[in-house]
């Protein structure tokens, strides 16, 4: 079971408190990774508990018809490098372009990339004049 310091925090029974010592939420501001197509954001927030940050994003794509692979830069903490796939993954919750796609975290960076289910990059062109609602998580060093 667990036991109860007398400062009221939980104890793993040898005495010593594993109370949350890092949590952080906020706002974060996300642009097009390549800087050229406008977002219009109605949301992006983030909480952070130790080393695993979750993030919502809402926003409207500006009219575009670049072929570019669709990136949005500006997470609030660099993503984990190193190559034992914890970097994160997010999912639309919301969107009026029909698609699926997935949104993956880059490792060692602060950009979210777009891919199909087949591991094929999407381009931003597919998501021009849309909006789009997406949840997701990931693992930092910070």
């Amino acid at each position: 079971g667990i036991d109860f310091a007398s400062t009221g925090g939980p104890t793993n029974g040898s005495g010593t408190s594993e109370l949350l010592d890092d949590y952080e939420e906020g706002t974060w501001t996300p642009v097009d990774n390549d800087g050229t197509v406008s977002f219009t954001v109605y949301t992006a927030l983030y909480t952070k508990v130790g080393r695993t940050v979750n993030f919502e994003l809402g926003m409207d794509i500006a009219a575009t018809s670049r072929s570019n692979v669709f990136g949005i830069a500006g997470l609030p903490f660099t993503v984990k490098a190193g190559a034992d796939n914890t970097g994160g993954a997010g999912a639309p919750v919301g969107t009026n372009s029909g698609r699926t796609d997935l949104f993956l975290c880059s490792r060692g960076s602060t950009v979210i990339g777009c891919s199909t289910n087949a591991n094929v990059g999407v381009a931003i062109s597919a998501y021009s004049e849309k909006q789009l609602k997406v949840n997701g998580w990931y693992v930092t060093d910070s």
